[in-house]
């Protein structure tokens, strides 16, 4: 319909077989011949065929319609180029969020691995570290071990070898002993023999002299060590020990058991056979 309108320029099909008419008629007329007096001086048809086509409010509102429809149109085209527009930049946007996302996935995965790597070099680090103190352990208590043992093997051979010392040593001082004994016992029979008793001494008197020889046996000194408390009791004991004078059996004696046991030693005074007693 708007193709017909704009083909006759806004006028509907009557008024376009009204002109035909018109020029139909006017061709009949003119076709004839005239006379120049019977012609009448007219304005140029198609001066006023334009100004009545632009003065046709009809027309003037097609035009005006058709304008509007194409200004319609136009902002239509706009709107869908304008939705398309910003379809496009949503779907671009969309697209470059989804990368985005896909990267901030792709960094997170590598974080995440990097992670769990660095968990599993850690684990294994631990590991290591657990295995190392574990070794170390078993090697420190493995020499904590070894040192007991060889300890405790030197502190018995130590204990055996100190047994077997003191039984050396026992035996060595029960022999010494026996010898001391008898050598005590053969100066005490001499200083005896050469005791007087005096008769002021009684049972209960008892006197300890000191002497001291030399290792030929001689009497360096003899002194009271403890008092009877009866001086003639004393001076009696004194007198006996230097009747002897000397006593050479120490001679025999190695030096060691003489400085031991006869450089210095005391000899005890009691009156065992007294009638008094």
């Amino acid at each position: 319909m708007m193709n017909l309108l704009l083909k006759y320029e806004g006028y509907p099909p009557a008024v376009v077989a009204a002109l035909c008419l018109h020029a139909l008629l006017l061709w009949i007329i003119f076709e004839k011949e005239f006379e120049p007096s019977d012609l009448v001086q007219i304005d140029q048809p198609m001066y006023v065929a334009a100004s009545s086509v632009k003065q046709n409010p009809q027309q003037l509102r097609r035009i005006e319609q058709l304008q509007q429809q194409r200004q319609r149109e136009a902002d239509e085209q706009r709107r869908r180029e304008a939705e398309q527009q910003a379809a496009r930049e949503r779907e671009a946007q969309a697209q470059r969020a989804r990368e985005q996302e896909a990267e901030q996935r792709r960094l997170a995965e590598q974080r995440q691995q990097e992670q769990q790597r660095q968990q599993a070099e850690e684990r294994q680090r631990l590991a290591q570290q657990e295995a190392e103190r574990q070794a170390r352990e078993r090697a420190a208590a493995e020499e904590a071990e070894r040192r007991r043992l060889l300890a405790e093997q030197q502190q018995q051979a130590a204990e055996a070898a100190e047994r077997q010392r003191l039984a050396q040593q026992s035996e060595a001082q029960a022999a010494e002993n026996n010898i001391v004994s008898q050598y005590v016992s053969i100066i005490h029979d001499l200083v005896q023999q050469n005791w007087i008793i005096p008769p002021s001494a009684r049972c209960n008197m008892v006197a300890v002299v000191e002497i001291r020889l030399t290792p030929v046996g001689d009497i360096v000194s003899n002194t009271i060590s403890q008092s009877s408390g009866d001086a003639t009791f004393d001076r009696s004991v004194l007198q006996a020990v230097d009747r002897v004078g000397s006593f050479p059996e120490v001679k025999e004696l190695p030096n060691p058991v003489f400085e031991r046991n006869f450089r210095r030693f005391t000899l005890t005074f009691q009156p065992q056979d007294l009638l008094r007693c």
